[in-house]
């Protein structure tokens, strides 16, 4: 079932992408994990729910959204599922239960979703030098460009079946002032969140994409935060850049 939020008072209906009403990719190329290394499925009671990128052989980087049931509430049993690209394949994944879960203080889903950024800890490191584990570059500075590419698993929406194998699909960025004429009721934070589309048509997000990483070569430019309902508006990621010290700080603190 998924969850669908009038918020009145923004005038607009979106899908809320807590956990596993999240939206996910459909129509992509099928790509094997060597592709996209670094990407990893975020799983609750074995079920898909989110993307994930590894940051670091015990952390992994997502959306907030992804793992808190409610506000400041975190679903339990959360584990993560890296080196494959096929979700069902227990003999070359790697499973890794979830032992801290560090989501922004200052992430409310009612304040438009922004600081939606959450970091997992895992209870055994991920063997970085096995083939196709690998870690997502983190920026230096804002990507420039506006053409890029996220990878994860979907729904067709025809069907309505899970795909269990990674999907890559294109993407391109839009202005702050169509994204601000798209989102009119909301106060987007354009220094933090950005606006995408599907570069092609037949590609898109349906109901688990969230916490999927927008890359921009093989460096992470961003992580998949909302989706409007209406296909005709763009997406919503958060940017990392401005994230990096958050992110050191919290690996410090949970460092043991």
């Amino acid at each position: 079932m998924m969850i669908l939020c009038w918020i009145t008072y923004f005038s607009i209906l979106i899908s809320v992408v807590y956990g596993n009403f999240a939206r996910k990719i459909y129509g992509g190329k099928l790509i094997r994990i060597y592709l996209a290394p670094y990407v990893v499925s975020i799983q609750v009671r074995n079920h898909h729910i989110c993307g994930g990128s590894i940051i670091s052989d015990k952390y992994v980087l997502t959306a907030a959204n992804c793992v808190l049931a409610e506000e400041n509430v975190v679903y339990g049993n959360i584990q993560v599922l890296a080196g494959t690209h096929d979700i069902t394949d227990s003999q070359y994944g790697q499973i890794h239960k979830v032992s801290n879960v560090i989501f922004h203080e200052f992430y409310n889903p009612r304040d438009n979703w922004i600081n939606d950024i959450a970091i997992l800890k895992l209870e055994t490191p991920i063997v970085i030098q096995l083939a196709y584990r690998e870690l997502v570059r983190l920026p230096l500075r804002k990507c420039l460009g506006n053409r890029y590419h996220t990878s994860g698993w979907g729904i067709d929406p025809i069907t309505h079946d899970l795909s269990t194998y990674l999907q890559r699909i294109s993407i391109h960025t839009v202005k702050s002032t169509i994204c601000r004429s798209k989102y009119s009721g909301l106060l987007i934070d354009f220094t933090t969140q950005h606006c995408f589309f599907p570069s092609l048509s037949s590609t898109g997000l349906s109901p688990g994409a969230g916490g999927s990483p927008i890359m921009y070569g093989r460096q992470i430019a961003g992580i998949i935060s909302f989706d409007s309902l209406d296909v005709n508006d763009p997406a919503v990621y958060t940017d990392v850049v401005g994230y990096k010290y958050w992110m050191e700080q919290m690996k410090a603190k949970t460092i043991y």
